[in-house]
């Protein structure tokens, strides 16, 4: 312990070009050494437990200049956002410019409105440039990944609100129509199914497809194998006609990036 304490002065005397003398604290360093040992030694500090519950929030925008993904942190009890990753497939001049619009927006409380004047106000004074995307691409992306807390209201915690999209219609709309029709992708079925390129399943139990098809069943939704985007398209039209009222479906993220 001499020997750290040692190498610790002779730290900041290098750095600071001081010269360190030992003595005993004063009593305003004994109060606030008081003050921060109770909170050190509490069961929260030493086993890194947060009084608040923090979440991540994820969201893409496809845009003309590229991809934008976003990964934010959000603290639900003091509603802010405690860190914030912008990533894409975009071009930044200068490269440090993202991170230093990242930094800004850290602690930022997760308010829509606020958050768009930081934006705008970042890009109005600092000199950077993210080729074919605007401010307002950036601030659609971190709102779209905010607007998942409202699934809470719904039961969902936020990592599974995370994996819920909504196309055409807000989610509240779509529960209101109640959904009677379960669109499934084929690729979910093994590859050496014969029914892997067929809208129908035999629910034979050796893949994941069959447990959904059951699901629906027992759900009143009618479930519908989707072997492409082209026959996406035409069952929702023809069920449509048909009188089905919404759908509810599953597709991988790259799936949905692609047709957004």
């Amino acid at each position: 312990m001499d020997t750290l304490k040692k190498k610790i002065k002779e730290g900041f005397e290098e750095t600071f070009s001081v010269i360190l003398e030992e003595g005993e604290l004063s009593k305003e360093e004994k109060e606030i050494y008081n003050e921060k040992l109770k909170k050190m030694e509490s069961k929260e500090w030493i086993y890194l437990s947060k009084s608040d519950v923090a979440s991540s929030l994820f969201a893409s925008h496809k845009t003309e200049g590229g991809l934008i993904k976003v990964s934010l942190v959000y603290a639900q009890r003091a509603k802010i956002i405690e860190q914030i990753i912008i990533t894409g497939d975009f071009f930044a001049f200068p490269v440090r410019g993202i991170y230093d619009l990242e930094a800004s927006l850290k602690g930022i409380k997760a308010d829509s409105e606020k958050i768009k004047k930081k934006i705008l106000h970042f890009f109005k004074t600092n000199d950077i440039e993210i080729v074919g995307i605007k401010p307002e691409d950036i601030n659609f992306t971190i709102d779209k990944a905010l607007s998942k807390i409202k699934y809470l209201k719904y039961g969902f915690d936020l990592d599974e609100a995370n994996h819920i999209f909504t196309v055409i219609e807000p989610f509240e709309s779509i529960l209101e129509k109640k959904p009677d029709l379960l669109l499934l992708p084929y690729c979910s079925k093994e590859t050496e199914c014969e029914l892997r390129y067929k809208k129908d399943c035999t629910i034979c139990g050796r893949c994941t497809i069959g447990d959904a098809y059951q699901i629906g069943q027992d759900n009143n939704l009618l479930p519908v194998s989707i072997v492409s985007f082209e026959d996406l398209i035409k069952t929702i039209l023809r069920y449509r006609k048909k009188g089905k009222r919404a759908f509810v479906g599953c597709c991988c993220e790259p799936f949905y990036i692609k047709h957004e």
